[in-house]
């Protein structure tokens, strides 16, 4: 682990006790992750409507190709709209980006709901993409840059637990919306349900407080201090490769006589590593008729640990630190580039998954996604520093050397100086 001398790092002094948590900043959270919410909802939804859509009189046949590029089209856009987050977020703001994505949420899932042919329901699954990308990036730099320091990493963890809340909302209402017409009115009601709360997010979005101050560097003035409330995402999410195509909340079924079923029940939920799913697109059930041997629950007691270990770990952790390891002239673009990276290979495992389990077997494959890990492991050791209760400039001050933090110290004092000499002014004008 990298160690980094502490001498000089609070040549400001910090508050004596950190800041009271108000009404005001559990608002902006809570509007805030709606977005986590959505990403989770639509992302899962698709794994039960498409038991039903592909039978829809005006949308069937749906092959196993274009089921794929139905599912497929969110990760794939996704990553092109973190891309765009990046300069969208730094030019007009976090907050109004957020407020986009909810928009294209709220289209999306329209356009899916009302689609009366594939291409139209292409095109909503298009816009969800972009939304999700939208929202996954710019989400965790908005909670980072607008809370507290010591509740930053609570805050910011909260996105990933939205998401697996609304996977779980997802499948919840594809059972109950599973008995109203699935094949010409629940599925759509599936895809439009998503829609309240991104209205929801979008209202309350529009009253909140906006941390473009605290990155907006090109305006240094008194308001850039006094308005902000700030004081002081992996390969591997929601993926364990075992459906389908591995694709995020899908599962393609080869019983479709029993398919309703099996979504009902659960076999058939969404594919990924928070919930229970198929393996390889087909539903299994315990049977006790063959195969017996004392050792069955060991794989189950590792998944479970591996689970454990995951949810507080690599699920959540790189989401966090991304959003806090990087300048905050750059951070929009810095958080766009990681993010896209991350559903590029979300995309590369979900395509690549099960070639590689016939060239290397399926055990084969484990062990190379174990190395795969163990390097990951060696490398963030020995690079990744501490964030714990540092605040934004401190952490950005963690990858300087001597010198450079020396000078950047003496800046920030200027501008706390320069905000403070200008509130005194405003203060006797005022008088």
């Amino acid at each position: 682990m990298v160690q980094i001398k502490n001498e000089n790092m609070h040549a400001i002094t910090p508050p004596s006790e950190p800041p009271n948590l108000n009404r005001l900043l559990y608002s902006l959270v809570i509007i805030s992750i709606i977005g986590a919410f959505l990403f989770g909802y639509d992302t899962s939804i698709i794994s039960s409507a498409m038991l039903y859509l592909k039978n829809s009189e005006r949308i069937k046949p749906v092959n196993h190709i274009w089921q794929e590029i139905l599912v497929g089209a969110i990760p794939a856009f996704a990553g092109i709209g973190s891309l765009l987050a990046g300069p969208i977020s730094d030019s007009i703001g976090r907050k109004k980006t957020i407020m986009i994505s909810s928009v294209i949420y709220a289209l999306g899932t329209l356009v899916c709901a009302l689609a009366i042919t594939k291409i139209l329901l292409l095109v909503g699954r298009i816009l969800l993409g972009l939304a999700v990308g939208l929202s996954s990036m710019t989400i965790p730099v908005y909670l980072s840059e607008s809370t507290p320091t010591h509740v930053r990493g609570k805050f910011v963890t909260g996105f990933n637990l939205t998401i697996n809340i609304g996977q779980v909302i997802s499948n919840i209402m594809a059972g109950l919306l599973a008995f109203i017409d699935p094949e010409n009115i629940g599925w759509r009601l599936m895809f439009a349900c998503a829609s309240i709360p991104a209205i929801i997010q979008f209202i309350g979005a529009s009253v909140i407080q906006s941390s473009d101050p605290i990155f907006n560097s090109s305006v240094q003035n008194f308001h850039n201090c006094a308005k902000h409330i700030n004081c002081d995402y992996c390969v591997t999410d929601d993926r364990c490769g075992f459906c389908a195509h591995g694709t995020t909340g899908y599962c393609l079924p080869l019983d479709p006589e029993h398919a309703d079923q099996g979504a009902l029940t659960g076999y058939c939920a969404v594919s990924n590593d928070s919930e229970v799913h198929t393996v390889n697109g087909e539903r299994y059930e315990w049977m006790d008729v063959y195969c017996r041997t004392s050792y069955t629950i060991i794989p189950i007691i590792l998944m479970m640990m591996y689970l454990l270990c995951f949810s507080v770990g690599l699920g959540p952790m790189p989401w966090l630190l991304n959003s806090e390891f990087y300048p905050l002239w750059a951070r929009g673009t810095c958080v766009a580039i990681t993010t896209f990276t991350n559903w590029l290979f979300d995309l590369i495992i979900s395509l690549t998954f099960l070639s590689l389990t016939e060239f290397a077997t399926k055990y084969g494959t484990f062990y190379i996604y174990t190395v795969i890990t163990f390097v990951a492991f060696l490398i963030f050791w020995k690079y990744v520093p501490e964030t714990k209760g540092c605040s934004l400039d401190e952490v950005e001050m963690l990858f300087m050397n001597p010198r450079e933090r020396e000078i950047f110290q003496q800046n920030l004092r200027n501008r706390i100086l320069g905000s403070q000499y200008e509130l005194k002014n405003m203060s006797s004008k005022l008088s």
